[in-house]
C-alpha cells in the first residue's frame, strides 16, 4: 500500500523505446497507479505517447537509440543517476537491452532498493565469437545490478541459471 502523499511510493518503469512500454509494461504498471502510487514512464517518447498518458503517469523522456550506440554506451548511465538522484524512486523496473544496461549501474549506485530487470529474452543465445562473449557479458552485469529478475518462461530461467547468468532464488517466471 502507498504511505499517502508525503511517503508515497515512487516507481520507474524503463525501455528503451514507447511501443515496448506501451505493450509489454503499461497494461500492468496501471494497477500501480490504481493502487494510489506515483509511477514514471523513462524511454524515447514521440509527442503523440506524451499526449496520450501525461495525465496518467509521470514522463521522463530520454531519447535511446536501438541497437549499439557507443556514444550511448558512454553517456546514458550518467543520465540515468542524475534522473535517480533527483526523483528517488523506491522500485526501478528495466526491460529492454539497451535501457537495462543504461539504467541497471546508476539505480545501484544511487541505492534504490528494488531493481527489477525484466529479462523478455537472452540476445547472446542467438550469435557466436566475440559478439557472443560481449552480448552474454552485458547481460551478466543486468542480472548482477539486480535485485529481482524476471523472465519470460520457465525455460528461459533454466537456461539462465544453468549458464551462470544469475542464481534461481534471484528469479521469477512472469505470470
Amino acid at each position: 500500500k502507498p504511505f499517502g502523499v508525503m511517503g508515497m511510493k515512487k516507481i520507474c518503469a524503463i525501455t528503451t523505446i514507447e511501443t515496448t512500454m506501451e505493450t509489454f509494461v503499461i497494461p500492468a504498471i496501471r494497477e500501480f497507479v490504481a493502487q494510489g502510487y506515483e509511477v514514471s514512464l523513462i524511454c524515447t517518447m514521440s509527442d503523440l505517447f506524451k499526449e496520450k498518458y501525461s495525465t496518467e503517469f509521470n514522463l521522463i523522456p530520454v531519447e535511446m537509440v536501438r541497437g549499439i550506440s557507443l556514444k550511448e554506451i558512454l553517456t546514458k548511465p550518467f543520465e540515468f543517476y542524475r534522473i535517480f538522484k533527483k526523483e528517488k524512486f523506491d522500485y526501478v523496473q528495466y526491460a529492454t537491452t539497451n535501457a537495462s544496461f543504461y539504467a541497471g549501474l546508476p539505480a545501484m549506485i544511487c541505492g534504490i532498493k528494488t531493481r527489477v530487470y525484466c529479462s523478455w529474452g537472452l540476445l547472446y543465445v542467438g550469435y557466436k565469437g566475440i559478439k557472443r562473449i560481449i552480448l552474454k557479458a552485458v547481460e551478466k552485469i543486468l542480472c548482477w545490478t539486480a535485485t529481482h529478475i524476471t523472465v519470460a518462461s520457465h525455460k528461459n530461467k533454466d537456461y539462465a541459471v544453468a549458464d551462470g547468468l544469475f542464481p534461481a532464488a534471484k528469479a521469477s517466471v512472469i505470470g
